[in-house]
């Protein structure tokens, strides 16, 4: 008896040419025997229903990346000497104290971004890759 043959939109009529490095094969080849799964089917589960992760290695010039912490600090020094002077009696509105603390918030995460950038503390260049 023959195989009943396969309804129109079921059958697998595309195909794709895809090359992989030694170790990028070695890997697929590894997730898919720890699923219980045939590459070629791992692969179309991933591609149809899965993620694809990017990683971006981000390459920063430690010097210019400590000249912009540099030029923040100063900023947040700024920030910091006028908030002083309101409050010591200076001239104070509400909209002033938002717009500080806003733009102090804002210094203080672009700062932890370029600490992140590389490293935990500026000055050391390796950036992480996630």
């Amino acid at each position: 008896m023959a195989r009943p043959k396969k309804d129109e939109s079921l059958r697998k009529r595309k195909q794709i040419s895809i090359r992989f490095s030694e170790a990028e094969y070695a890997k697929i080849v590894e997730s898919a025997k720890k699923q219980n799964t045939t590459v070629t089917d791992y692969l179309r589960d991933r591609s149809v229903h899965g993620r694809v992760e990017t990683t971006f290695r981000i390459i920063a010039d430690p010097e210019e990346v400590k000249k912009a912490a540099r030029e923040l600090n100063g900023i947040l020094a700024n920030l910091q000497q006028i908030a002083k002077y309101y409050n010591a009696g200076g001239l104070y509105s509400w909209a002033m104290h938002d717009a500080i603390r806003g733009a102090t918030d804002t210094v203080l995460t672009m700062l932890t971004v370029l600490k992140r950038m590389t490293g935990e503390g500026i000055g050391n260049y390796k950036t992480p890759v996630h």
